[in-house]
């Protein structure tokens, strides 16, 4: 019901007490003091140190990069160990693929991976190169996405495959080196 001398379908005017805009103000002040505090606090490559070597014993690998800022999710076949930094984000996927085991497999799934990296919205590839770490082997794919360089590391062995993947941002300096040192920072490591 409708009050008293106001039509249906109209909202009451009201006034907010003035104690009330003072706590919507204080939480508005609040909220941004917060917010400066969190972008302060952005992850840096520039800050890591040798000291910051994250392991995986159940993927057998390290990387040089802090434990406290990986993220760890479950993929299809596998698990993805990702690491977002103010220079732009550093990944390692490791996945149990179809057996490749011969050269003309290995090169039909590089093929295919390629394809789908070319045929990404606002992909550019730039280039690609032989890659080998261990028993493994591969591409290295160099690419732009929107504007931001890419590097994918795209390695097999039997019936894993390992890509690690560096997004360089474009809006910081010298953000493509720091990444690519820490993926040259990636390494197997086995227990014998």
């Amino acid at each position: 019901m409708p009050f008293r001398n106001q039509a249906v379908g109209t909202v009451p005017k009201t006034k907010l007490p003035m104690t009330n805009l003072k706590v919507l103000f204080s939480l508005l002040l609040c909220l941004g003091l917060f917010t400066v505090a969190a972008s302060a606090q952005v992850k840096s490559l520039r800050g890591v140190t040798d000291k910051d070597v994250f392991a995986s014993e159940d993927d057998g690998f390290e990387i040089s990069l802090p434990e406290k800022w990986v993220k760890i999710e479950d993929v299809p076949g596998g698990t993805r160990y990702q690491w977002d930094v103010k220079e732009g984000m550093i990944a390692v996927t490791i996945r149990e693929v179809a057996a490749a085991r011969t050269a003309a497999q290995i090169d039909e799934f590089l093929a295919g991976y390629k394809s789908t990296l070319a045929g990404a919205e606002g992909a550019k590839l730039l280039g690609e190169a032989p890659a080998k770490i261990g028993d493994y082997r591969g591409k290295v794919f160099n690419l732009t996405i929107d504007g931001d360089k890419n590097m994918f590391i795209v390695l097999l062995w039997d019936k894993f495959s390992v890509v690690l993947h560096g997004a360089a941002s474009a809006k910081v300096a010298e953000s493509d080196k720091l990444i690519i040192e820490a993926l040259q920072s990636f390494e197997f490591v086995s227990d014998n």
